[in-house]
């Protein structure tokens, strides 16, 4: 399975940012109910089964990027990935949910060999997150993979280019210069 296409940006990378998508829309919910539960006088009890489905969703989202997560007296979390937020559990609802996208370079570059970037659907103004060598998840192991395999083809492609100017010579001039 691809990275990346080249045009399109489809494949295994997109579909993990897909997922961390779905899993950022599911821990918004779960997160304000956890919310309203413990902050309920009435009921005066944790949602501890709750507290467990949002720490196996925080897992997976843990094994595709690296985020830290901030709980507060209201029960709710924060997930941010560096300085930015995934998800604000400071305030209600769990509209405060921060999604990315993949993009190509556009428009393409002379390089046959595009590499994706990461960046904010919504929020600060589609800037792009640039995971730093720290970070860890598979969504970094694609996209340096992707990288490391770009930049490879690019160092074969030019010395293919040079055996192809060297036999070219040959040909045109009948000697080896």
């Amino acid at each position: 399975d691809l990275a990346t296409d080249n045009d399109s940006g489809q494949g295994t990378l997109e579909t993990s940012v897909g997922r961390l998508n779905e899993l950022l829309d599911q821990l918004g919910p779960l997160n304000d109910e956890i919310g309203r539960l413990e902050s309920n006088l009435f009921i005066d009890k944790q949602a501890n089964d709750l507290r467990d489905d949002r720490m196996q969703i925080i897992g997976e989202i843990q094994k595709l990027v690296d985020v830290d997560i901030e709980e507060f007296d209201n029960g709710r979390v924060s997930v941010y990935i560096g300085d930015r937020t995934l998800i604000d559990g400071t305030g209600y609802p769990a509209s405060y949910i921060h999604k990315l996208e993949v993009q190509m370079p556009s428009p393409a570059t002379e390089s046959a060999h595009q590499v994706p970037t990461l960046h904010w659907q919504d929020a600060y103004d589609g800037e792009e997150l640039v995971l730093n060598s720290g970070n860890y998840g598979s969504i970094k192991g694609i996209m340096d993979s992707r990288e490391y395999t770009t930049n490879l083809m690019d160092e074969l492609f030019v010395y293919a280019q040079s055996i192809a100017g060297v036999v070219n010579d040959i040909l045109q001039t009948g000697t080896y210069p």
